[in-house]
């Protein structure tokens, strides 16, 4: 357990409680609060419509896979694709990935570009990465900053 608890802030932490899974890394915890909110406001599985963007994030924080849940996770949400960023790095990569979306080529050929922008990025560039992985802001054209590029 904690050793003090905070009367202003919910704290989710798989490590300090009896949790099972304690390969589940903050992107899964997130994803468990949001069932959890999804089933407060009797919502049709919201929190499933990002399970992609878990399955990545659980991949790229090289979560280990011997855990179920964690796997489960993972599978699932490579079966549903929806990001059009995650679309379109598969597109990008499909001779390196083949047919279908793995652990293994995730972790090779689409997180390293994640990381690289998360390292070394402006702010900027790191708030444009997150937002072309959702629907709303993917599609928008981004003038081209590199050198030797026009628009």
């Amino acid at each position: 357990m904690a050793d003090h608890e905070s009367e202003s802030a919910c704290v989710l932490n798989n490590q300090l409680c009896d949790y099972p899974n304690k390969a589940l890394s903050g992107v899964g915890m997130v994803y468990k609060f949001c069932c959890f909110f999804d089933a407060i406001l009797g919502d049709d599985k919201c929190a499933d419509d990002y399970l992609d963007l878990v399955a990545l994030g659980l991949v790229g924080d090289m979560m280990d896979l011997r855990s179920l849940e964690t796997k489960h996770l993972i599978n699932k949400g490579f079966a549903q694709i929806r990001s059009p960023f995650i679309k379109e790095m598969m597109t990008k990569n499909a001779y390196n990935l083949g047919d279908t979306l793995t652990p293994m080529g995730v972790a090779f050929y689409i997180v390293p570009y994640i990381n690289a922008i998360a390292r070394v990025g402006t702010y900027d560039e790191c708030l444009l990465l997150a937002e072309s992985m959702l629907e709303y802001r993917a599609y928008e054209q981004i003038p081209s900053t590199k050198r030797g590029c026009k628009g």
